[in-house]
Protein backbone atom coordinates (compact mmCIF):
# COMPACT_ATOMS: atom_id res chain seq x y z
CA UNK A 1 0.00 0.00 0.00
CA UNK A 2 2.82 2.47 1.06
CA UNK A 3 4.74 1.73 -2.83
CA UNK A 4 1.36 2.46 -4.55
CA UNK A 5 0.65 5.69 -2.62
CA UNK A 6 4.28 6.58 -2.80
CA UNK A 7 3.76 5.93 -6.75
CA UNK A 8 0.53 7.64 -7.46
CA UNK A 9 1.41 10.41 -5.41
CA UNK A 10 4.79 11.40 -4.75
CA UNK A 11 5.60 11.55 -8.89
CA UNK A 12 7.74 14.80 -8.43
CA UNK A 13 9.92 12.81 -6.26
CA UNK A 14 10.33 9.43 -8.40
CA UNK A 15 10.36 10.88 -11.37
CA UNK A 16 12.75 13.67 -11.43
CA UNK A 17 16.17 14.54 -13.09
CA UNK A 18 18.52 17.00 -11.33
CA UNK A 19 18.35 20.95 -12.56
CA UNK A 20 20.89 21.88 -14.78
CA UNK A 21 23.77 23.34 -13.17
CA UNK A 22 23.23 26.83 -15.44
CA UNK A 23 19.30 26.53 -13.95
CA UNK A 24 20.70 26.12 -10.30
CA UNK A 25 23.37 28.69 -10.83
CA UNK A 26 20.49 31.44 -12.37
CA UNK A 27 18.22 30.59 -9.32
CA UNK A 28 20.54 31.15 -6.78
CA UNK A 29 21.84 34.87 -8.65
CA UNK A 30 17.91 35.48 -8.81
CA UNK A 31 17.69 34.86 -5.03
CA UNK A 32 20.65 36.96 -4.24
CA UNK A 33 18.89 40.17 -6.07
CA UNK A 34 15.54 40.15 -4.16
CA UNK A 35 15.22 42.01 -1.30
CA UNK A 36 13.17 44.93 0.46
CA UNK A 37 13.51 47.61 -2.18
CA UNK A 38 12.88 45.66 -5.33
CA UNK A 39 9.68 44.24 -3.67
CA UNK A 40 8.48 47.38 -2.71
CA UNK A 41 8.95 48.42 -6.19
CA UNK A 42 7.29 45.78 -7.49
CA UNK A 43 4.53 46.07 -5.32
CA UNK A 44 4.12 49.92 -6.60
CA UNK A 45 3.86 49.03 -9.84
CA UNK A 46 1.21 46.38 -9.62
CA UNK A 47 -0.62 48.98 -7.54
CA UNK A 48 -0.32 51.66 -10.92
CA UNK A 49 -0.78 49.44 -13.05
CA UNK A 50 -4.07 47.85 -11.79
CA UNK A 51 -5.35 51.61 -10.47
CA UNK A 52 -4.89 52.74 -13.98
CA UNK A 53 -6.66 49.76 -15.14
CA UNK A 54 -9.63 50.63 -12.83
CA UNK A 55 -9.66 54.09 -13.55
CA UNK A 56 -10.33 53.01 -17.96
CA UNK A 57 -13.08 50.93 -16.62
CA UNK A 58 -10.60 47.55 -17.48
CA UNK A 59 -11.18 44.61 -15.24
CA UNK A 60 -8.75 42.39 -14.37
CA UNK A 61 -8.70 39.46 -12.32
CA UNK A 62 -6.65 38.28 -9.23
CA UNK A 63 -4.39 40.89 -6.75
CA UNK A 64 -0.87 39.88 -7.47
CA UNK A 65 1.91 40.46 -10.45
CA UNK A 66 0.68 38.61 -13.15
CA UNK A 67 -2.39 40.79 -14.13
CA UNK A 68 -5.21 38.81 -16.69
CA UNK A 69 -7.31 40.65 -18.57
CA UNK A 70 -10.36 38.73 -19.76
CA UNK A 71 -10.99 39.39 -23.23
CA UNK A 72 -12.58 36.63 -24.86
CA UNK A 73 -12.50 36.59 -28.84
CA UNK A 74 -11.01 39.50 -29.33
CA UNK A 75 -7.90 38.80 -27.14
CA UNK A 76 -5.15 37.82 -29.97
CA UNK A 77 -5.89 41.13 -31.56
CA UNK A 78 -5.71 43.20 -29.26
CA UNK A 79 -2.22 40.70 -28.43
CA UNK A 80 -0.89 41.32 -31.84
CA UNK A 81 -1.79 45.31 -31.56
CA UNK A 82 0.53 45.44 -28.28
CA UNK A 83 3.01 43.71 -29.47
CA UNK A 84 2.89 46.01 -33.13
CA UNK A 85 3.62 48.95 -30.31
CA UNK A 86 6.08 47.32 -28.78
CA UNK A 87 4.82 45.38 -25.67
CA UNK A 88 4.98 41.69 -24.93
CA UNK A 89 1.80 41.09 -23.67
CA UNK A 90 0.69 36.80 -24.41
CA UNK A 91 -2.76 36.03 -25.63
CA UNK A 92 -3.94 32.97 -23.41
CA UNK A 93 -6.43 30.72 -25.40
CA UNK A 94 -8.07 27.18 -25.38
CA UNK A 95 -7.30 24.89 -24.18
CA UNK A 96 -5.40 26.41 -21.47
CA UNK A 97 -8.21 28.57 -20.69
CA UNK A 98 -11.74 27.85 -21.35
CA UNK A 99 -13.48 28.90 -24.69
CA UNK A 100 -14.59 32.25 -24.04
CA UNK A 101 -12.41 32.99 -21.10
CA UNK A 102 -9.59 34.17 -23.24
CA UNK A 103 -7.30 36.64 -21.80
CA UNK A 104 -3.87 38.72 -22.22
CA UNK A 105 -2.06 37.83 -19.64
CA UNK A 106 0.11 40.97 -18.32
CA UNK A 107 3.48 39.74 -16.17
CA UNK A 108 4.46 43.09 -14.12
CA UNK A 109 8.32 43.44 -12.52
CA UNK A 110 10.51 45.48 -10.37
CA UNK A 111 12.27 46.06 -13.53
CA UNK A 112 9.37 48.01 -15.19
CA UNK A 113 9.36 51.55 -15.16
CA UNK A 114 6.63 53.69 -14.35
CA UNK A 115 6.45 55.48 -17.82
CA UNK A 116 6.68 51.86 -19.71
CA UNK A 117 3.41 50.61 -17.11
CA UNK A 118 1.93 54.74 -18.10
CA UNK A 119 2.74 53.80 -21.59
CA UNK A 120 1.18 50.58 -21.64
CA UNK A 121 -2.36 51.95 -19.66
CA UNK A 122 -2.30 54.51 -22.13
CA UNK A 123 -2.00 51.70 -25.41
CA UNK A 124 -4.77 49.39 -23.91
CA UNK A 125 -6.99 52.17 -23.40
CA UNK A 126 -6.87 53.12 -27.15
CA UNK A 127 -6.83 49.66 -28.16
CA UNK A 128 -9.95 48.97 -25.73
Amino acid sequence: ELKSLLVSQGRSFIFTTGVPEACARAALKALSLANDERRERLFDRIKRFREGLLNQGIPALGKHHIVPIVLGSRTMSVAGQLREAGFLVPGIRPPTVAEGQERLRVTLSAAHSEEQIDRLLDQLGRIL
